[in-house]
């Protein structure tokens, strides 16, 4: 089979690729080509058995020709390679059909030279249209290496041009070398990087990009001997656009102080956006917002900031800090979203907004004081009795219990903190949270006689007692009112 040279303008651009990993590039995550970025989709290889793990299964070679043969001795991955002996006058390489391929595609291949021979050329091929009689065919992609050093890449219609780039490497013997090369149809681009340095981008017509049929490797050439060489791990891999993917999650977003919030008192919003994806993210806007309508969306009236980005890497991050006074009493959403316009095409445009529910309440009117306090301030009390359990109690009676220390009774424990809940209640202080903690003080307390009861704290309803002071003890000392 012999391929005469097409002379046709060619095009070199630099490019930036990726360090090829071992054996294929399954594993990376993106390729650039001709300032775009791919993603490998490494479900489905189109070429089958290219690590020749399976001997030829799917490979054929034309009658009459030397063919590859197994090697077991010399491999790039697995336990095999093919080794192709090529000879003078004969044409020593196999094929296979392939699937309907996409557009936008990555083949690849790895190269160990062991002998160089005086002419031919040691190639991998995706073409159509083959007439191995008439050695012509449609070139869809091919990389093959000259007499002695250098490469080619070119894509080319018989009879109607097409590209072909040309590059000074000499490809070492005795050692694997890998060839990879991104192939994007719809532009017209194919990029090249040789043993993980890039070599360049070659471009081609609209009329003359098509889809390959026939997967081809070996010595292409009839006239001419281009040595002994082994092929390992060819494969074709589909590609997709590689996209960034702008994430605010829940952990994301925060308030300080944390809520519950008090009316009329400021607030920090902060949010978080990320780019998990696989291409960076530019110019779009981070917002803060106050989801009144619940639509997810900052609307009318809503905006508490936002901030322009105008470049975010994978697996960078910006931050936005907006402040935010409630205005009135009662639970809101508020919530961070990137790229509220749709400005950036992202992977997953599900995850770009994240809320919080925040309590917002009125701040109090008097703030609580602890037992303590009501021990010693005896002229504060605003009466001169209260009901505890099911009992009422005299001042005098109420003033014995705060002055009697106690460790070993829970319901002590229990009466002091709930006599000075009842207290600040009896003041002014907002008791809205404590209602249910205070109803079941006194049911603990009329279950038993009148107090001291001697309730051991271990006990279950000792426990139980202590519980529910530590809550009114949490209110008294004001933990539990915004403000105070």
């Amino acid at each position: 089979m012999r391929f005469a040279p097409l002379l046709v303008a060619t095009y070199l651009v630099a490019a930036s690729l990726w360090v090829p990993p071992s054996p294929t590039p399954y594993a990376s995550p993106s390729y650039d080509c001709a300032g775009s970025s791919y993603r490998a989709d490494t479900r489905v290889d189109y070429i089958r058995n290219g690590g020749f793990e399976n001997g030829f299964q799917g490979w054929i070679s034309l009658p009459g020709t030397n063919p590859p043969t197994l090697s077991s001795s010399l491999s790039h991955s697995g336990s095999t390679s093919a080794r192709v002996a090529a000879l003078d006058g004969t044409a020593t390489h196999a094929n296979q059909s392939l699937p309907t391929v996409p557009s936008l595609y990555l083949y690849s291949f790895w190269l160990y030279i062991e002998s160089r021979g005086p002419g031919g050329h040691f190639a991998f091929e995706l073409i159509r249209n083959w007439v191995p009689s008439a050695g012509s065919a449609d070139i869809a992609g091919r990389v093959f290496l000259f007499p002695g050093s250098g490469a080619r890449m070119n894509a080319w219609i018989s009879g109607a041009g097409g590209a072909s780039q040309d590059f000074s490497i000499a490809p070492a013997t005795g050692t694997w070398h890998s060839f990879q090369v991104v192939v994007d149809g719809a532009r017209g681009v194919q990029c090249l990087v040789y043993d993980g340095t890039p070599l360049g981008t070659l471009s081609v017509g609209p009329g003359q990009v098509f889809l390959p049929t026939i997967a081809l490797f070996g010595d292409i050439s009839i006239a001419g001997d281009a040595g002994i060489a082994y092929y390992d791990d060819l494969s074709l891999l589909r590609l997709e656009p590689a996209l960034p993917d702008l994430v605010v999650a829940p952990a994301d977003v925060s308030l300080a102080p944390a809520p519950p919030l008090t009316v009329g008192t400021a607030a920090t919003v902060g949010v978080t956006v990320r780019n998990e994806g696989d291409a960076a993210a530019r110019g779009f806007n981070v917002t803060a917002f106050v989801d009144l309508d619940h639509d997810r969306t900052p609307g009318a009236g809503e905006s508490l900031g936002a901030v322009f980005v105008s470049a975010l890497d994978v697996g960078g991050s910006a931050n936005l800090s907006a402040s935010w006074t409630p205005p009135t009493p009662g639970v809101f959403d508020v919530c961070g979203i990137a790229d509220p316009d749709g400005a950036v095409a992202e992977s997953n445009e599900s995850n770009n907004v994240a809320c919080l529910s925040v309590e917002v309440r009125l701040a109090p009117t008097v703030c609580p004081h602890s037992q303590g306090y009501w021990k010693t301030h005896e002229e504060a009390w605003p009466v001169d009795s209260l009901v505890l359990g099911n009992r009422t109690y005299a001042k005098t009676e109420l003033l014995a219990l705060l002055r009697t220390p106690s460790r070993v009774d829970a319901s002590l424990i229990l009466a002091r903190q709930l006599i000075a809940a009842k207290l600040n209640a009896l003041v002014g202080s907002d008791v809205t949270w404590i209602q249910a903690d205070l109803a079941e003080a006194d049911a603990l307390l009329a279950a038993g006689p009148v107090l001291p009861q001697g309730v051991p704290p271990p006990s279950p309803t000792g426990q139980w007692m202590v519980a529910v002071a530590s809550v009114l003890d949490a209110f008294n000392n004001g933990t539990l009112s915004p403000g105070c």
